[in-house]
């Protein structure tokens, strides 16, 4: 009996084995993969935070506060030019993830099709400050961009791709030497190498402002006696004024409160266009260029 169960039991090893070697016995097909797109036509809406290191503030200048420019107070126009920035490069991080997606790519017959994406932006290679110098790290200079007789930074990203459940799957992209610059009610990224699954595409993203108040922070005119408390708390100083006592002129006085700093831009939909033209959009492409 034992030798009879024995057998049976190899008999059903060797029969499980040829199922195997069928592949009919098989857990799952090797999964499709996307290595290198042919061609790929992907658009998505995404939402970010994007986070700088260090603060934006803006410096007090003597000169912007004198009785030409309509400051009354003697006090406050004698306060000397302060400094509040920090010197040196500014480091950019974000995530973004996107909203909606949608699009393909595509390598030989292999076709995935994109739901989703999820970005990381960073520094590349810092900027170069050409005399005439401009002030490190302020909102002023946030606004007015890349001086022409400078060299702007760049900034590398890597994208990771989500497909549909069961289709084909794609590796992760990436980019280095992105140019950042204003652009709209926001940011434009442009141009860069691409590499990963997207090796000689290319992709644009149009970052619009989600918040009233970072535009609100970074346009606000400076403190003034007219007004102590500026609209921009975050990039402007905030004045401290004592009236002179009664009956002793030259007792008053006026100082400064540092700006908090702007630490982070929220992008996403823009605050100013609610339709679907607002949107925030990432543009990402090989085979043809991002409009």
């Amino acid at each position: 009996m034992i030798r009879r169960i024995a057998l049976a039991g190899a008999a059903g090893a060797v029969a499980l084995g040829g199922l195997a070697l069928t592949g009919l016995g098989n857990a799952g097909a090797a999964p499709v993969i996307i290595n290198v797109a042919d061609s790929a036509n992907i658009s998505c809406t995404i939402a970010s935070t994007a986070k700088l290191s260090p603060a934006l503030k803006n410096n007090w200048d003597q000169q912007a506060h004198e009785a030409a420019d309509g400051e009354t107070n003697t006090y406050v126009q004698a306060i000397p030019d302060t400094k509040f920035n920090t010197d040196g490069p500014n480091t950019v991080s974000s995530k973004a993830k996107s909203i909606s997606c949608s699009g393909t790519a595509t390598e030989g017959t292999k076709t995935a099709t994109i739901t989703g994406v999820q970005l990381t932006l960073s520094n590349d290679v810092a900027a170069v400050d050409n005399p005439p110098l401009q002030d490190d790290n302020t909102c002023a200079g946030l606004l007015a961009g890349t001086a022409p007789e400078d060299t702007a930074a760049t900034y590398k990203t890597d994208v990771k791709f989500k497909t549909v459940p069961g289709g084909a799957k794609m590796v992760n992209a990436n980019a280095t030497g992105i140019a950042l610059a204003p652009a709209g009610i926001g940011f434009g990224l442009t141009g860069g190498t691409w590499g990963g699954s997207l090796a000689g595409g290319n992709g644009k993203t149009q970052a619009n402002l989600a918040s009233g108040d970072t535009l609100g922070q970074v346009t606000s005119p400076p403190a003034s006696s007219a007004q102590p408390v500026p609209q921009g708390i975050q990039c402007e100083a905030t004045l401290k004024i004592k009236a002179d006592k009664p009956g002793k002129p030259g007792t008053g006085s006026a100082s400064l409160k540092a700006p908090k700093g702007l630490k982070k831009i929220p992008v996403g939909q823009s605050f100013l266009d609610p339709s679907p033209a607002g949107a925030s959009t990432v543009c990402l492409r090989k085979g043809s260029v991002c409009p």
